[in-house]
């Protein structure tokens, strides 16, 4: 039994860059039982991935990525005849054109998908050819600013052995055109008597889609990674792919509230759209979504904070807190993370925990000590920590640590 680990990054010449990660095992559970401290033994499946990016092609901030993936099992309850290879992914975004106060790009993607078998979500074979058009118009009016945009979404899949129903597959092509609009306008103002220099920005955005929902007749590859934050809030489609399109018509409202140390952001999203499926999928139970919010302060020492506040059920379902501060004898981070969700009123989730790390200064020119760990603070548990010693000079580097997970994987302890 072994496992074989490479990584290997080139600049082929001014334009093109190549790199090749590959983790490979001879058993399952390999790296899990031999080592059960590196980050890998915790991950689903092995990747092996040949990635071909090209920069300044045709133009100055073109964008060019190949991609070939492969992916073995690495847990006891996967089966590798689902797992998918990607042969290939090929993306190329066309850089920003500017014409008559329009902003445009084009985005060109294929992908063709391989697995031995189908599941219960995803199809065994799926072919995508898409075409993503963008364009925007900034105007200055009535002391705001406005932004008029659209996405033209044109797209054809071929899919093979998809599960439509409990056991009819679809196999065949799938053509869809979908375009989204949006009217998005922010206005800036000063209290002139308010203290700290505060700038004071609402945001209002109204989008537009067809509201068809996403067919099940396509398998979905690339939107899985999806979350309901500040930082999508105002995109048109808020999927992370486009298997997946936002079918949302929805009125977005929020504030920024700033200036040279402090930023203070709320949002909101009223869904006129009753199966709008980003919304749904992100439990957002009614029309009026969940109350998002962050708050950044950066000066001597950092800090940040997050929530998402249920105005239904009136609670919270989850915020995290940054903070990074130094001291007289080194530096400290803490992140605090509470999650909590509920269905009919019942807690089904509840969790929360800290990280903390420290890291002295140096002492006897080239030495430090740094300390870390994630404790759970439900369980009352250290689930990690780590103490460690350093030393390096301009020649010479040492380092020795001692570290301790406690999780239960399979048949590991």
């Amino acid at each position: 039994n072994a496992s074989l680990i490479n990584n290997y990054e080139k600049n082929l010449n001014t334009n093109y860059r190549v790199k090749i990660n590959s983790a490979l095992q001879t058993s399952e559970d390999y790296i899990q039982i031999t080592k059960p401290n590196d980050e890998l033994s915790y991950t689903t499946s092995l990747s092996t991935k040949i990635n071909l990016e090209g920069f300044n092609l045709n133009k100055k901030d073109d964008y060019f990525k190949g991609n070939i993936s492969f992916y073995q099992s690495n847990q006891e309850n996967e089966d590798n005849k689902t797992i998918p290879m990607v042969l290939p992914n090929l993306k190329y975004y066309s850089g920003l054109s500017k014409n008559d106060n329009f902003n445009s790009s084009i985005n060109y993607e294929f992908y063709n998908i391989i697995r031995e078998k189908n599941t219960s979500i995803h199809s065994k074979q799926q072919q995508k050819l898409s075409h993503k058009y963008f364009l925007k118009k900034d105007l200055l009016s009535f002391n705001s600013q406005i932004s008029i945009s659209a996405e033209i979404y044109n797209q054809l899949f071929n899919t093979e052995n998809k599960l439509v129903k409990s056991e009819k597959l679809h196999n065949g092509a799938f053509y869809r055109l979908f375009p989204i609009f949006s009217i998005y306008s922010e206005t800036p103002f000063k209290l002139k008597k308010l203290k700290y220099d505060l700038i004071f920005k609402p945001i209002t955005q109204i989008v537009i889609s067809p509201g068809s929902s996403n067919s099940n007749k396509l398998s979905n590859e690339d939107s899985t990674n999806n979350n309901f934050t500040i930082e999508n809030a105002y995109t048109l489609n808020r999927y992370s792919g486009n298997d997946k399109i936002d079918n949302s018509k929805r009125f977005n409202y929020g504030i920024n509230i700033y200036n040279k140390n402090l930023k203070l952001n709320i949002f909101q999203t009223y869904e006129f759209t009753d199966n709008s499926n980003f919304h749904k999928e992100q439990g957002n139970e009614n029309n009026l979504s969940d109350l998002l919010g962050s708050l950044e302060y950066n000066n001597i020492n950092k800090l940040n904070y997050n929530f998402r506040y249920d105005l239904n059920s009136q609670y919270l379902k989850n915020q995290s807190a940054n903070i990074k501060t130094t001291t007289k004898i080194g530096d400290l981070e803490l992140y605090y993370l509470d999650q909590q969700s509920k269905v009919d009123g019942i807690v089904n989730k509840d969790a929360e925990t800290i990280n903390y790390k420290f890291q002295t200064k140096k002492f006897a020119k080239f030495s430090n000590i740094q300390l870390q760990g994630l404790y759970d603070l439900k369980k009352e548990i250290s689930s990690e920590y780590s103490i460690g010693y350093r030393y390096f000079d301009e020649c010479f580097g040492i380092s020795l640590d001692f570290i301790r997970k406690s999780y239960y994987e399979n048949e590991l302890k």
